[in-house]
C-alpha cells in the first residue's frame, strides 16, 4: 500500500546536528521528493550536520534506497554544506534490504558507531537495561545557574547537563543540589551547572531492532571505585540514565533468584 512520505524535523542531543525522520513509502514515485528536500535543506545558510534516519518507513523499494544513497554521497562528496549520515533499518525482517545496502549501511554508520565507542554484545538472558534506566526528561547548559537548575528538576529525577557542543555531559543529582541550596551562602544561585555537574564514566548502547544488553553487560563498565553514571543512548539519542548502585541492586536480585532446575529425564506418566 502506498504512502507519501513525511519528514518530521527535531534536534540531536547527542550529536549537535539535525534529525530527519522520514515516514511512509520510499518507491521510485516518492524518491524524487526526499532528495530534492535533502538538497534544499544542505544549501540553507548555517545548515548543521543532518542524520537522515530512514527506520521508519513502511515500504522501501531497493532501486530508491540506491537512488538515495548515491544522493547522499554526491552531497558528501562536495564538501560545501553539512555531512549528512544515513540511518537504515537493519531488523530480522528487513529482506527488502539488499546486501550491497547493508555494507553501505556499515560504512556509513562507521564514524558514528566509533565516536561512539558502542559495543554491543549477545543477549546474555538477563534484565535488559532499559528497565532498569531512569529516562532522560530534563537538560540543563553546563553555563546555565545553579538557580535555574533548581527551578528546572523535577521530584525525584536528576538534571541531565549538556556541553556547549549540545552533547550530554553528566549529571546533577537532585540531592547534591537541594544540599547546595540548604547549606551553602547565596552564592550558590550564581554558580555555573558545571560546578556541581557528575560525569558520566561512559555509555552503554541500546538499539530498536535489536536485543537491549543486560543488567550484567552494564556492570561491566563499572568495575572501577568511585565510577559514575552511565548514560544509555539510542543511535544518537541520549534516551536514559543508569546509576552503578542501583545496576549492582539488580544485578544482586538476579543471583539471589532461586533457578529451577529441569529434570530431563523424568517422563511422561512420571515414569523415568
Amino acid at each position: 500500500m502506498y504512502h507519501a512520505l513525511h519528514f518530521d524535523l527535531s534536534p540531536d542531543s547527542l550529536r549537535g546536528a539535525l534529525r530527519i525522520r522520514v515516514r511512509g513509502s520510499l518507491t521510485s514515485r516518492t524518491v524524487p521528493q526526499l532528495i530534492t528536500f535533502l538538497e534544499r535543506r544542505a544549501h540553507l545558510p548555517d545548515c548543521p550536520d543532518l542524520l537522515l534516519s530512514l527506520c521508519g518507513l513502511q515500504e522501501i523499494e531497493p532501486h530508491a534506497l540506491d537512488e538515495i544513497m548515491r544522493s547522499v554521497a554526491d552531497l558528501n562528496s562536495r564538501g560545501l554544506g553539512p555531512a549528512i549520515t544515513v540511518d537504515l533499518p537493519v531488523s530480522a525482517d528487513a529482506s527488502v534490504v539488499p546486501r550491497h545496502v547493508t555494507d553501505a549501511r556499515q560504512e556509513w554508520s562507521h564514524q558514528s558507531e566509533m565516536s561512539q565507542g558502542a559495543v554491543r554484545e549477545p543477549d546474555d538472558g538477563g534484565v535488559p537495561v532499559r528497565t532498569v534506566m531512569a529516562p532522560v526528561r530534563s537538560t540543563i547548559s553546563t553555563v546555565q545557574s545553579l538557580q535555574e537548575a533548581s527551578e528546572r528538576v523535577s521530584e525525584g529525577e536528576d538534571l541531565v547537563v549538556l556541553s556547549l557542543a549540545h552533547q550530554p555531559l553528566g549529571l546533577i543529582r537532585q540531592e547534591r543540589l537541594r544540599a547546595m541550596m540548604l547549606h551553602s551562602e547565596e552564592d550558590w544561585r550564581h554558580k555555573r551547572c558545571a560546578s556541581l555537574v557528575e560525569t558520566f564514566a561512559d555509555h552503554v548502547s541500546v538499539d530498536a531492532f535489536l536485543d537491549d544488553p543486560s543488567v550484567a553487560e552494564a556492570i561491566r563498565r563499572c568495575q572501577e571505585p568511585e565510577v559514575g553514571p552511565l548514560l544509555v543512548v539510542d543511535g544518537d539519542e541520549a534516551v536514559g540514565i543508569l546509576d552503578p548502585d542501583e545496576l549492582h541492586r539488580h544485578r544482586s536480585a538476579e543471583l539471589r533468584a532461586p533457578q529451577v532446575r529441569v529434570d530431563h529425564s523424568v517422563r511422561a506418566g512420571g515414569e523415568r
